[in-house]
């Protein structure tokens, strides 16, 4: 197993036929078409087929954070958001790792229905991040979302995952 052989990953028992993991950012990765400075994931832990928790972190000199209240970085609604929307897409990924890319498509973030921001984030605070995930059918996802800093809540979001064909996915120019 190349995550246990490089001691970025273990299991964690199984639950319907899966493997349950951790992931640290190189292997979020290969489940996740996000790539820096976009991926907001530094590591995640699959704790059952409908649960996941994860943890990100803003660095000061992120590029995200330049604009954003410069002399007090803090980080944006929205990325905590899509942070949440990340996790989610990580365990359905996982959920779905034995079909092609292909075939099961790829989790976006097709809607908010929910979002409230408790406290702010800022640069170099990690947030502690879980997400509770419910098919409502095959396309489409209901996550809850919470994070967390230091034992306080910082936001909390429902969100609706829905899944896209690869070829849905591609830009066509104007």
């Amino acid at each position: 197993d190349r995550e246990h052989a490089h001691g970025q990953g273990s299991f964690f028992g199984r639950r319907k036929g899966h493997k349950l993991r951790a992931y640290q950012a190189d292997l979020i990765e290969t489940l996740l078409p996000h790539r820096q400075p976009f991926l907001f994931l530094g590591h995640a832990r699959v704790e059952s087929t409908s649960s996941i928790s994860g943890c990100a972190i803003w660095a000061t000199h992120h590029s995200i954070l330049q604009g954003h209240f410069p002399s007090n970085p803090v980080v944006p609604g929205a990325c905590l958001v899509e942070a949440g929307a990340q996790l989610a897409g990580l365990l359905i990924s996982w959920r779905n790792q034995r079909e092609t890319r292909r075939e099961a498509g790829m989790g976006v973030l097709a809607g908010i229905q929910r979002a409230q921001f408790v406290r702010q984030l800022l640069a170099d605070e990690p947030l502690l991040i879980s997400s509770k995930v419910r098919q409502l059918n095959p396309t489409a996802f209901i996550a809850d979302c919470r994070g967390i800093h230091s034992d306080q809540p910082v936001f909390e979001a429902t969100i609706l995952i829905g899944i896209r064909r690869a070829a849905e996915l591609t830009c066509h120019p104007a």
